[in-house]
């Protein structure tokens, strides 16, 4: 598995990676992961930073898509494809991003959908603490759960 940065050259790749994590949403019957119009989907390369896994063929398998801000982190988005989902990649995708990316004593922070079980299980177990909540931040009425760990 290779792990970088993405450059413009990888648009194409990382859109095909979020629309493919969206239909695979969307044919579970479950709520679309990102679910954005394509002009957003194609500015956070030139918005925030994304890392980047591939699979020894090439192809792209998930993203952290992230901002600085004055020396802590922002978490915007992440997600893997379905066709990697359950092989640990996005926990070893975020244990690079803290131990590679991150500078010492950092903040790093985020935010996911209280009723995604699977995501805040992985952020507990990756460090990942609840500091906050933000009611009826969705459009179902249910909450964001801002989540925080200090990087080591």
């Amino acid at each position: 598995m290779l792990i970088r940065r993405a450059t413009s050259t990888d648009k194409p790749e990382l859109l095909k990676l979020i629309d493919e994590i969206d239909q695979d949403y969307s044919t579970s019957n479950r709520r679309a992961q990102f679910n954005w119009p394509l002009s957003k989907a194609e500015s956070i390369l030139n918005h925030y930073f994304v890392l980047l896994t591939f699979g020894d063929g090439g192809e792209s398998q998930a993203f952290i898509c992230y901002q600085e801000l004055s020396g802590d982190y922002e978490i915007i988005a992440l997600g893997v494809s379905p066709r990697f989902q359950n092989k640990g990649l996005m926990r070893k995708l975020l244990g690079h991003f803290v131990d590679f990316v991150c500078t010492k004593e950092s903040k790093i922070f985020l935010e996911v959908h209280e009723k995604n079980t699977r995501a805040l299980r992985l952020y507990e177990s990756s460090g990942f603490r609840i500091d906050g909540i933000r009611k009826n931040y969705y459009s179902d009425g249910s909450a964001a759960l801002n989540l925080s760990k200090i990087s080591i």
